[in-house]
């Protein structure tokens, strides 16, 4: 037996896979990406490909896939998860809207904010009535739904959905949470956007420098934090039942 109940041998996939989100959030993506596509291999060996805990390596990959580029293999596996996921607990579970919402961002990198939308709307109406206004993967779904509205020419909308969130992000998290001071970044783009530039200046340098402090400055969110036309992405982190 593993540390699963399953027989097979001493691994310990479902702990290698929290490890391997830890990487990723601490910058090591590379190490990260060997380390998914390695967990997926043996779950999906082992259990097969509707295992909980194999649905979720396999929704780690596609983030793996758009760090490096391939945005469209992300598009195609992120989309081959999130109806197994659909498939196999129903729409409105909270795990199947956690891969949409992740799929999402996949849409607006390759340029379809309007499909990105739909994803993310849907997702956050489902969300907020199952798991509540301030869970999570509520506030992460709005983060990611302000970016649709802001590339799709809707600063008004992002401002005022990166506004709500913010405030949700510093009650559960605190104010200097990576996924706090993520909307904050995005909440300054939206600010200098709509001309309230002085406003946009004192958050994106007080947001660089909470960033700096928590993650270090050799940390990748540091240094994209610096630039004041990149927005954040926040994926929902996979979630075996």
């Amino acid at each position: 037996m593993d540390t699963n109940g399953h027989r097979g041998g001493p691994v310990r996939p479902a702990f290698d896979a929290l490890g391997n989100v830890a990487l990723r959030k601490a910058g090591e993506h590379e190490e990260a990406a060997a380390t998914a596509e390695r967990i997926r291999s043996e779950l999906v060996r082992r259990y097969g490909d509707h295992n909980p805990e194999s649905m979720a390596a396999t929704l780690e990959l596609p983030i793996h896939l758009r760090h490096r580029g391939n945005v469209e293999e992300a598009l195609r596996l992120g989309t081959e998860i999130c109806h197994r996921y659909e498939e196999t607990y129903g729409k409105h579970h909270p795990h199947a809207l956690s891969a949409a919402v992740n799929l999402a961002i996949t849409h607006r990198r390759l340029g379809d904010p309007a499909a990105a939308r739909y994803i993310d709307a849907a997702a956050l109406e489902q969300l907020t009535e199952t798991l509540g206004a301030t869970h999570p993967s509520t506030l992460v779904c709005r983060t990611n739904l302000a970016s649709d509205h802001y590339a799709l020419g809707d600063t008004a909308g992002a401002l005022s959905l990166d506004t709500e969130t913010l405030r949700g992000f510093r009650e559960v998290f605190g104010t200097d949470h990576p996924s706090t001071l993520a909307c904050a970044a995005n909440l300054a783009m939206d600010l200098r956007a709509v001309g309230r530039v002085e406003e946009a200046e004192a958050l994106h340098g007080d947001t660089h420098n909470r960033l700096l402090r928590t993650l270090g400055s050799d940390h990748p969110a540091v240094a994209q934090a610096s630039d004041r036309d990149h927005r954040a992405d926040c994926d929902i982190d996979p979630m075996p039942l």
